[in-house]
């Protein structure tokens, strides 16, 4: 078997490790993945699978319009991992709530909206409910939750159904 010396090596062979090591390998680079073993704890498991853009670089807009970009390529790079790989990760992007009991803290969460839509212009894509407007919609919403925010292009992915053995070599 040729062996070859990786230009990169990245630590962590679950979803983002293996999407980070695929971008890699389509440009160009030798890429050598190791992982852990399967119980190990995952950024992917760590979060759940989100794929999740409320909020996040409401601080620096280059990071709120590459959470834009990336949250659109999710669909098209789904598919590119079940092409090349044969495993569904099982992306579904129905949209996502974060739901508040304090409302001090749905207010600064809000006034991060606010923000983040500033640096995405008309990318934005958010809506504040009330309390009363989510248990007008949903069953099951306690008292105690004053609102949300809700995202359409929010979503999550299965982060078990995409995993490395303890060590794999790519190679282009």
């Amino acid at each position: 078997m040729h062996q070859c010396t990786p230009e990169i090596t990245i630590i962590g062979g679950g979803l983002v490790g293996l999407s980070v090591a695929l971008g890699l390998l389509k440009a160009g680079q030798r890429v050598c993945v190791l992982d852990g073993a399967d119980g190990d704890a995952r950024a992917s498991q760590g979060n759940f699978g989100l794929i999740w853009g409320q909020g996040k670089g409401a601080d620096f807009a280059p990071y709120a319009n590459w959470t834009f970009d990336a949250l659109a390529a999710w669909p098209t790079f789904a598919q590119q991992l079940r092409e090349l790989s044969g495993i569904d990760v099982a992306l579904d992007q129905p949209g996502g709530y974060e739901f508040f009991t304090d409302p001090t803290e749905m207010d600064s969460f809000k006034a991060e909206l606010v923000q983040q839509a500033s640096h995405l212009g008309n990318h934005a894509c958010y809506e504040m409910l009330s309390g009363d407007d989510l248990r007008n919609q949903m069953t099951g919403i306690g008292s105690d939750v004053v609102g949300a925010s809700f995202s359409p292009r929010d979503g999550h992915v299965n982060p078990s159904a995409f995993s490395a053995p303890c060590a794999v070599r790519f190679r282009r």
